[in-house]
């Protein structure tokens, strides 16, 4: 897969030195063209309060960028432990629909994927921090309270950022489509967060914490932690729908049952 570790890639086919004179906000904008993408490399480790078990769930996704945005992913997950189940999944999403294949699914002959149609689809490349949007970046670099030389990712020296940013803020700077407003007590809580930044000014590493209460676990409070890697921007992508001859719909799945 190509990389652009030394070079941007600009909306019109220009390059550009990686020492550019312009802040992550315009880098990152200037990456989100067509058939552009990146690779992410994530870890999340969830725990409950009162309990030593920890729950550890790895994803890698290509992250396919077009008109201004992320427009695909194709992610591929497994268990990083024990407790985080046996199931290897893979997930190709767009925006307001999701194809899901699983080794362990038994599906009509000929049919490879299933497929759920929902608004609250959204191709992101991280999460809960949406680290390709140009608005949620910018909101969250403004809650910045540390910033100093830090160690190398993807080939290129980094720049580390870290603060803290509320649920309600983020969902204010770039509200996440079909995902109900975190209002109360949810939009007070904290992410906290730290950033690298290679010396073009493109995110190489991402770290969130945050805690939440789970109704699945009787109110419960979680602990997450999130730890990705971001290499090869600028790799050329193409993440298409499978065949429609290979694809069922979850609702008629449903139906058989």
């Amino acid at each position: 897969m190509a990389t652009a570790t030394s070079m941007l890639i600009l909306p019109l086919g220009v390059t550009a030195p990686a020492h550019a004179a312009y802040g992550p906000v315009e880098a990152l904008k200037r990456q989100l063209v067509e058939h552009r993408g990146v690779t992410v490399s994530d870890r999340w480790t969830l725990k409950y309060k009162l309990s030593e078990t920890k729950y550890v769930y790895l994803y890698k996704n290509i992250v396919e960028f077009g008109k201004g945005k992320v427009v695909a992913t194709d992610t591929r997950y497994r268990p990083g432990n024990k407790y985080a189940g046996s199931g290897i999944f893979r997930y190709l999403t767009f925006i307001g629909r999701q194809y899901m294949q699983d080794k362990n699914d038994d599906l009509p002959a000929g049919k490879r994927w299933v497929l759920d149609e929902d608004k609250s689809y959204v191709p992101a490349a991280y999460l809960p921090i949406r680290i390709a949007d140009p608005a949620t970046l910018k909101a969250v670099l403004a809650t910045t309270q540390v910033k100093r030389p830090a160690g190398s990712y993807d080939g290129t020296r980094t720049t580390l950022y870290q603060g803290t940013i509320t649920f309600g803020d983020l969902y204010k700077a770039a509200p996440w489509p079909g995902v109900k407003k975190p209002t109360g007590k949810d939009a007070k809580d904290k992410i906290t967060w730290r950033i690298w930044f290679g010396r073009d000014q493109l995110p190489r590493r991402v770290w969130s914490s945050w805690r939440t209460h789970s109704r699945a676990s009787g109110g419960l409070e979680e602990v997450s932690v999130k730890d990705a890697l971001l290499t090869g921007w600028g790799a050329k992508t193409r993440i298409a729908p499978p065949p429609d001859d290979h694809v069922v719909r979850e609702e008629d799945l449903r139906d058989d049952e």
